[in-house]
């Protein structure tokens, strides 16, 4: 199942992100790994290693803890899906 990017729209708690991170975040939401979100967009997984780092960073995720960013950035993002509905 693909998650549509909204044009133009930015989950509140993710104000700052660019068109290309709110496209990885979207991915990530899908469920792919950093190869498949690379293969998707066309570029290198280090290229996605710096998308998601500058969108933990935008996200306020910070490492560590009891909570994996990488679940709680697609948790945002797909609740900003839903409220779009």
């Amino acid at each position: 199942m693909r998650v549509p990017v909204p044009a133009g729209a930015v989950p509140a708690s993710a104000g700052g992100l660019t068109a290309r991170e709110r496209e990885v975040l979207a991915a990530l939401a899908e469920g792919a790994s950093n190869a498949g979100i690379a293969a998707q967009l066309v570029v290198s997984e280090r290229t996605v290693d710096a998308h998601l780092r500058a969108i933990f960073v935008k996200l306020g995720l910070t490492p560590g803890g009891d909570t994996n960013r990488r679940v709680r950035a697609a948790r945002i993002w797909l609740e900003h899906a839903r409220q779009r509905r």
